[in-house]
């Protein structure tokens, strides 16, 4: 089973490049986490529709390890575990489509590359369609 969304890598997350699904994200590393997880914020700008940080396994059961849905500057945090972006399990990024129906957008192929134990990561969601 392949992930559902538009296929990006961390790369694609400098906060200029308009996405597949008309979106900017500017994805930041810095900071001291929990040393056995990794910590994600998740924040947006302009809009308060429903954002989330997904995980996905090969068989297609999906999990959220943090979601926002407020004005910024909230930010909203959550953690996961190395070991569960490990093993052909993915991470995707989703927001609220058409209708407000919560839709899986882009699954970021290097994801269990380059999150690493210990490190704080934010995804700052600057544009939304």
């Amino acid at each position: 089973m392949g992930f559902p969304g538009y296929k990006i890598t961390t790369d694609d997350l400098d906060g200029i490049k308009v996405l597949d699904g008309n979106d900017t994200i500017h994805l930041t590393h810095g900071g001291t986490g929990l040393s056995e997880y990794i910590t994600i914020n998740l924040t947006e700008q302009g809009s308060n529709w429903w954002k989330a940080v997904m995980l996905f396994l090969p068989n297609g059961d999906s999990s959220t390890i943090v979601s926002v849905s407020a004005f910024a500057p909230y930010v909203a945090t959550g953690v996961v575990s190395p070991g569960k972006l490990a093993g052909g399990n993915g991470m995707v990024l989703s927001k609220a489509g058409g209708f407000g129906a919560h839709t899986n957008v882009y699954y970021i192929t290097n994801a269990a590359d380059y999150f690493k134990a210990g490190q704080v990561y934010t995804f700052n969601w600057k544009a939304a369609s």
